[in-house]
């Protein structure tokens, strides 16, 4: 079994030399291997918890009452002191000790997931191993908090950055970026609307503005459609296609949609755009497939995309109780924004409670299933367009884009043009543009 017996006996023997170590400390009883050493700290940590000082006496006398070791005494402890050279070196003992804790947990995880696989082979396995071994290593202890430094970094973070510039990835889209500032790491965004409005394009115009970038990858899990569907979207969008000419192309196709399509699938080609169309996903799986694009792209930035967040497999299906699966999936998708420091993105359906209100445009309470996503969303926009409701309206095919909440920042309406012929969102001083073949081979129709 792995662990390192010296660099226990160092953590407690410079804690008993220096009893304020303890508060300094993020050990934890069970990150000690010797059940002798595991007893030593807990009476530390309860003599800590009276605020007593921590020192030979009152560590015994505590152990005394719990009669939890008789072998521990005064020469125990004693011993334990004297073994210490200096308490300077207390953070690198304390480092060793949980990286003996992490390999012991990695290994019994290991053997769990080998003895799982020979009685049931379930492939979903793999996700969850991964998923733990991915928390296990991640364990860390916090690095102290300079007030100084962390002002000093904040101000040269602010002044070496441009004006105009935003923090976060570009929606492609100025006046929303205007809004939020991009989409920031370690943000759960949700994009949130009825049926057929347009949700799944406007996404997609997203993500493949981003894919355009040298500096960015991204990630589409498409829950409900399949690759191709969604290839042929982003080929009209960035192609400037009429989309009902995709479906018989040698009939509808002109020379020019024939130059149009060649040069844009030429331009999506070079895009660092991955689709996972994977049907059953969950939310294991989705992280395992980040990780492993953000290794394979280290110092590129990463947007994930999924569509939609009511289509992820729950990991512990809980029959009966959708809100609290649905619960568990808007936490796991913002644990993963977190813990890989990227945008996370997830479409959401809305409940039909808002067909009955005369005023149909979306609110936060209309989000379907779990009050949840409100509360780990940092960011939801709905997407709301009057001629989805009212085919006489002035404002055809002008969606608004509403901000019902931003953790960070104000909330409001930006208005998108939707060219539905090609599931495209412009701004709306640019709708009535029309992109040359030029401009789809240089890569300029991606831009707003």
């Amino acid at each position: 079994m792995i662990y390192n017996e010296e660099a226990e006996r160092s953590v407690l023997g410079a804690i008993l030399i220096d009893g304020s170590l303890i508060k300094e400390t993020k050990l934890r009883p069970e990150h000690f291997f010797e059940e002798v050493h595991r007893v030593v700290f807990k009476a530390m940590r309860e003599v800590e918890k009276d605020d007593e000082p921590i020192d030979l006496v009152t560590v015994v006398t505590r152990l005394q009452k719990s009669k939890t070791s008789s072998s521990v005494g005064v020469a125990y402890l004693t011993n334990l002191g004297q073994s210490v050279p200096t308490t300077a070196n207390f953070s690198f003992y304390e480092a060793h000790v949980i990286n003996a804790w992490k390999l012991r947990q990695a290994m019994a995880l290991v053997t769990e997931f080998k003895a799982g696989i020979k009685s049931s082979a379930d492939v979903n396995m793999i996700g969850e191993v991964i998923a733990n071994l991915s928390r296990v290593d991640e364990v860390a202890f916090d690095s102290d908090f300079e007030m100084r430094k962390a002002l000093l970094e904040v101000y040269d973070d602010l002044m070496s950055k441009q004006v105009e510039a935003i923090e976060g990835i570009s929606t492609g889209y100025t006046d929303l970026d205007a809004f939020t500032n991009g989409m920031k790491n370690q943000d759960l965004i949700i994009l949130a609307a009825r049926p057929s409005v347009g949700k799944t394009a406007f996404a997609l115009n997203i993500g493949a503005y981003a894919s355009d970038k040298e500096d960015t990858v991204t990630a589409i899990f498409s829950l409900e459609m399949n690759e191709k569907s969604l290839l042929k979207r982003l080929i009209s969008a960035y192609g400037r296609i009429d989309a009902t000419k995709l479906r018989n192309p040698e009939r509808f196709f002109t020379e020019d949609d024939h130059q149009r399509l060649t040069m844009a699938m030429g331009s999506i080609e070079k895009w660092n755009l991955f689709i996972y169309d994977k049907p059953s996903v969950t939310i294991n799986e989705i992280r395992a497939k980040l990780r492993q694009l953000k290794k394979k792209f280290p110092g590129k930035r990463l947007l994930c995309i999924i569509d939609y967040l009511q289509l992820i497999q729950p990991v512990n299906p809980q029959p009966g109780n959708r809100a609290q699966e649905i619960s568990d999936i808007s936490r796991g998708l913002k644990l993963i924004a977190r813990d890989l420091d990227i945008p996370v993105v997830a479409l959401s359906q809305l409940s039909r409670s808002v067909e009955s209100r005369q005023n149909k445009r979306p609110m936060l309470s209309d989000l379907r299933e779990s009050g949840s996503i409100e509360q780990d969303a940092d960011l939801i926009a709905f997407l709301y367009r009057d001629d989805y409701y009212d085919k006489e309206t002035s404002n055809r095919n002008i969606v608004e884009i509403i901000i019902g909440k931003q953790r960070n920042g104000p909330t409001g309406t930006v208005e998108l043009a939707f060219l539905k012929e090609y599931n495209k969102f412009v701004s709306l001083d640019h709708r009535f543009r029309q992109t040359t073949i030029d401009e789809v081979g240089n890569g300029k129709a991606s831009s707003q």
